[in-house]
């Protein structure tokens, strides 16, 4: 979209048809993304969200149940995916937009004696509170609960299905939320050009992306039955290694997202023995500003595959990476996974810049209010609620944050990883923070990982 313009120069293909808005009603396609997230999300579920996300915050301030029942009814007429369900046709899945949902707000005590005894009585609440399924057919894909630790004080939670939601929305809501709470008129925020159902009807206006067959096994990855997968987090990158990180890029003129993604692939490659390695890679699109501020699942995914040799060094790779995302990419680049997304690929990886982690590490004020998040649980987290029956068995989200650090989100079967999770974030660590150093643009792979590693 946005970013095609932008990088016009650095593009070998005609620029795809920018999408324009389209009237909202009930039976709309999918978007790609959707498409790939509801094969798994509807495969041996019956509709219950695969995963659902928990956001919690701590708002202080003239905070009224009836003033957040209100600002919630506006927001679900301002925003298309809160008043979205899903139904199975003929014709695949399809959105359904309603007219009009009843927004969904729980009012709970909290146990306790004090506010910091309330505070964590809560916080057990909410977690447990997000297993609760929700129904891709049913709707709302979301439940706000509201705990009352004193009259200024209160623990706002947001349960929302992933299938209509991203890391992005999350400030967008807060903010949005707490300034129709003050009484901010719906017609003072910012417009909405697009919705999620007009960029689902923008990309079937893209030229069709030739068919692609689903990529080969990575040998490494073990399988087992369709469970739960685990997921986990760790801190592997230093501030200081964050601006190493972002000087390698500059060298080899590319992103500190390629350059990450290039040590996630060499990483791959010396945990499996694979002498090319296939990643399915986000792209948030969230650059493009008529997408700001909407709510929603904009993400859209590529199929990169790239030879992996431990005698070459570190920049190849990351160059071979860059051309493929940002200078060979088909006119239909945002349409893909162009491959069956049952296939699927069995790896996944996304970078969360700080403009997105940002919002959910810095308080909001509006409307009176002021909300933090707390903490204790982490933005975004996945609550699996069942087995999942696709093919990805390892799923990778690098948050960044704005002083540098690197935060590794990882989401596997519990089979899945020839090695426990923390073995895998420390190996990262490692290789990230010689990554950091002045000589690991012309450093061999194989000895950046080290002997006896690879």
């Amino acid at each position: 979209m946005a970013r095609a313009a932008e990088r016009a120069d650095d593009r070998r293909v005609t620029a795809p048809p920018q999408p324009a808005a389209s009237p909202a009603g009930a039976g709309a396609p999918l978007s790609f993304a959707s498409r790939a997230v509801h094969a798994r999300e509807w495969a041996g579920g019956g509709g219950r969200a695969a995963e659902l996300l928990l956001y919690v915050w701590r708002v202080g301030g003239p905070l009224e149940a009836t003033g957040i029942e209100r600002a919630l009814a506006q927001l679900m007429q301002r925003h298309e995916p809160l008043r979205t369900t899903f139904a199975p046709t003929g014709r695949g899945v399809r959105q359904l937009v309603h007219h009009q949902l009843t927004p969904r707000l729980e009012q709970r005590e909290p146990d306790g004696r004090g506010s910091e005894a309330r505070l964590r009585s809560a916080l057990t609440q909410a977690t447990a509170l997000a297993r609760r399924p929700l129904w891709l057919d049913r709707g709302p894909l979301w439940r706000v609960v509201l705990w009352r630790l004193g009259a200024l004080d209160h623990v706002l939670s947001l349960v929302v299905a992933h299938a209509i939601w991203d890391a992005w929305s999350a400030g967008v809501f807060v903010r949005e939320l707490l300034a129709l709470h003050g009484g901010v008129a719906t017609t003072a925020l910012p417009p909405l050009p697009l919705q999620l159902a007009d960029v689902a009807e923008w990309e079937r206006s893209l030229p069709a992306a030739p068919h692609a067959r689903a990529p080969a096994p990575l040998p490494g990855l073990r399988r087992g039955d369709d469970h739960l997968p685990v997921q986990s987090r760790f801190r592997v990158a230093r501030p200081a290694d964050g601006a190493g990180l972002a000087r390698l890029a500059r060298v080899r003129r590319t992103t500190t997202s390629v350059v990450l993604l290039a040590a996630f692939v060499t990483l791959l490659a010396a945990k499996t023995g694979a002498a090319r390695v296939t990643t399915a890679v986000a792209d948030a699109r969230r650059d493009d500003p008529r997408l700001e501020h909407a709510l929603g699942y904009f993400v859209g995914f590529r199929l990169v595959t790239v030879a992996v040799d431990r005698d070459a060094a570190f920049g190849a790779l990351a160059t071979a990476l860059h051309r493929q995302l940002h200078v060979e990419r088909p006119p239909s680049y945002d349409a893909l996974l162009a491959v069956d997304p049952q296939a699927g690929c069995d790896v996944s990886f996304n970078v969360v810049p700080p403009a997105v982690t940002e919002p959910l590490e810095q308080p909001v004020e509006a409307g009176g209010l002021t909300a933090e998040r707390i903490a204790d649980v982490p933005a975004g987290v996945a609550f699996p609620t069942r087995a999942r029956p696709w093919r990805t068995r390892f799923e990778c989200e690098l948050w960044c944050h704005s002083d540098g650090a690197i935060d590794a989100h990882l989401l596997h079967d519990a089979c899945a990883l020839p090695e426990p999770a923390a073995a895998f974030a420390g190996e990262c660590a490692r290789l990230l923070r010689q990554l950091a150093s002045a000589e690991a643009d012309r450093t061999p792979l194989g000895a950046l990982i080290g002997a006896g590693r690879w």
